[in-house]
């Protein structure tokens, strides 16, 4: 278990993840018991066999946020899952060298471009290490190279901004 939330919406709720897990706890305080809800886990099936590296809830709305070891970003909304998308890390450094016309051929050996596509190259600079939740989105924050995004949920569950 790498993550514990306390739902906002249900305080006897608990969601629990970690690498291949994502349940949801009930606490009963009249019964004095915890326990695995499976109907409110059976929404998030699909979580059961990542590996999440945290998760968090939108105290605005109903909300869940996932994110996993691969960086993919499960997007909940009231236990229904309404987006699913790969993230992807592109530092303005190489946003603005991918736009440069390469003017002397022997300067490009200068300038190494990070092949964005490599699995180890993602795994090793710019995995998701953690999530916060925001007022109207997400903050993510990633291994090893001290980067911040900031994401904001749009009208039709469309993630906007990448500060």
């Amino acid at each position: 278990i790498s993550r514990v939330e306390v739902n906002p919406f249900k305080q006897t709720q608990f969601s629990v993840s970690g690498e291949n897990y994502f349940k949801i706890w009930e606490f009963d305080m009249t019964a004095k018991t915890f326990e695995v809800n499976k109907d409110a886990t059976k929404h998030y099936d699909c979580l059961q066999t990542e590996n999440i590296v945290d998760h968090c809830w939108l105290s605005e709305n109903n909300y869940m946020i996932a994110a996993t070891s691969t960086n993919i970003i499960y997007i909940f909304l009231n236990s229904q899952l309404v987006k699913k998308f790969d993230f992807k890390y592109i530092p303005s450094e190489l946003k603005a060298f991918k736009n440069l016309e390469t003017e002397n051929e022997d300067d490009s050996a200068s300038r190494q471009q990070t092949d964005l596509t490599d699995p180890k190259s993602k795994a090793d600079n710019y995995s998701i290490s953690c999530l916060e939740p925001t007022s109207r989105g997400f903050a993510i924050g990633l291994k090893n190279i001290g980067a911040l995004c900031i994401y904001e949920i749009g009208i039709y569950f469309d993630v906007i901004g990448n500060i």
